[in-house]
């Protein structure tokens, strides 16, 4: 309840975190509810909590949702460098995570890092295959930042028939009508 009361993020963040993993959870889920709830209560601070997700990456590094939970906790507070070290390291720990990539290139995409971030994506589509359409969305979000505009929809296009299936509102074929008009198509 303080943690609501006093609005602080990252506790309820820990609560929400606590409560998705089953009371009876063992391994490293166990230790992920128990850091959480811990933290969410107000028994740890922001820093022990932190440092108990840096350990559980480390003793568990194949524990996808520790590394989730050490980046958003990191981007709640404001710490854009401790959200890219921690995605990094997710990659690092899982290289054929889609999961983990997806991560990485939203990390860098928003941190303007666009070369990069158009390299991981590129990974991406290779992890995913041969349903790459929402990791060549992700590519063609970052073409768009770059101005690659003919590029967005070549790579688009290739979905034609699932772009016309979805709705007009839908975020995918509002990239596509966007970057066919830049492109001049």
């Amino acid at each position: 309840i303080r943690a609501f009361a006093e609005q602080d993020e990252l506790r309820i963040r820990s609560l929400g975190v606590a409560s998705s993993i089953p009371a009876d959870a063992t391994g490293p889920e166990a230790l992920l509810r128990a850091a959480s709830l811990s933290h969410g209560r107000g028994e740890i601070s922001n820093e022990a909590y932190l440092q108990s997700l840096a350990q559980l990456t480390s003793e568990e590094p194949g524990y996808w949702t520790a590394w989730r939970t050490l980046a958003r906790a990191y981007s709640i507070l404001e710490n854009p460098e401790g959200v890219l070290r921690t995605s990094r390291a997710a990659v690092e720990a899982l290289p054929d995570s889609p999961l983990a990539r997806q991560q990485l290139t939203s990390v860098l995409r928003e941190q303007g890092q666009l070369e990069a971030a158009r390299e991981e994506a590129r990974t991406l589509i290779e992890l995913t295959a041969p349903d790459t359409f929402q990791a060549e969305v992700i590519l063609a979000l970052i073409e768009v930042d770059l101005g690659a505009y003919e590029q967005v929809v070549n790579l688009l296009s290739g979905h034609r028939a699932r772009l016309e299936a979805g709705s007009i509102e839908s975020p995918e074929v509002g990239l596509t009508a966007l970057a066919i008009a830049y492109a001049g198509l």
